[in-house]
C-alpha cells in the first residue's frame, strides 16, 4: 500500500468566489460540487454537479465546462490526461445534449441544445473518467487535480470537492487546496 497525497485546486473557493478574467454577466454558479473516486488502477471516476442560475436571461442554451487535461510540469514537460465523458444529465437524470472538443489545455464540454433556450435555475450533472493523473514517487503516489478549472466567466457561490480512495487500493491520504503551490490542508473526512 502506498501513501497518496491529494493536491486539489478549488480555485473559485480560494479566490473569494470572484469573477474569472473573461467575465460574462447575468448568471452565477450557485453550487459546484465534484465527487472524485480514485480507482484501484489509479484512474479517476468523477461526478460533477453544477447548479446555475441564469437569473431571467432568455438567450442561454446551456453552459461550457472547461476541464483541464493538459498540465505543464516544467518548461519541457507537458502531461496530457485521457478524459472520457460518460454522460451529461439534469438533476433528475434526464440526458442532456452535449458535445466535446479540445480547447487549448482543456477538454470543453458544451452542454445545451442550440434550438432550445433555458432560463432561471438549471442543474447539470457530468460524469467522466480520467486516466494518467497519479504521479508516482518513491514513497507515495500523488493526485494533482484542478477540481473546477478555475476559468469560469462568472462567480461561483459554493465550490465543494470530495475524494474517495478505492477500497484496499491505498493506505493513507493527505489533501491540499488552493492555487498552484498552495500548502493549505483540506478537511479530510470519513
Amino acid at each position: 500500500m502506498r501513501f497518496v497525497a491529494v493536491a486539489l485546486l478549488v480555485l473559485a473557493a480560494i479566490a473569494g468566489l470572484g469573477v474569472a478574467p473573461a467575465a460574462d454577466t447575468g448568471w452565477v454558479i450557485e453550487r459546484f460540487q465534484s465527487d472524485i473516486t480514485v480507482e484501484a488502477d489509479g484512474a479517476l471516476r468523477v461526478g460533477e454537479a453544477i447548479d446555475v442560475d441564469f437569473q431571467g436571461l432568455t438567450d442561454r442554451h446551456g453552459i461550457y465546462r472547461e476541464i483541464p487535461v493538459e498540465y505543464r510540469n516544467d518548461a519541457q514537460t507537458v502531461r496530457v490526461f485521457e478524459l472520457t465523458v460518460d454522460g451529461v444529465t439534469d438533476a433528475q437524470g434526464r440526458r442532456l445534449t452535449y458535445a466535446t472538443a479540445s480547447h487549448g489545455a482543456n477538454l470543453q464540454v458544451k452542454i445545451g441544445d442550440a434550438s432550445r433556450t433555458v432560463t432561471g435555475k438549471q442543474a447539470y450533472r457530468i460524469a467522466y473518467h480520467v486516466r494518467g493523473t497519479l504521479d508516482a514517487y518513491p514513497d507515495h503516489d500523488e493526485l494533482y487535480w484542478n477540481v473546477n478549472g478555475g476559468a469560469w466567466p462568472v462567480p461561483t457561490r459554493t465550490a465543494l470537492a470530495s475524494v474517495t480512495l478505492a477500497a484496499g487500493g491505498l493506505e493513507r491520504a493527505a489533501c491540499f487546496e488552493g492555487p498552484g503551490g498552495a500548502t493549505d490542508s483540506c478537511r479530510l473526512g470519513p
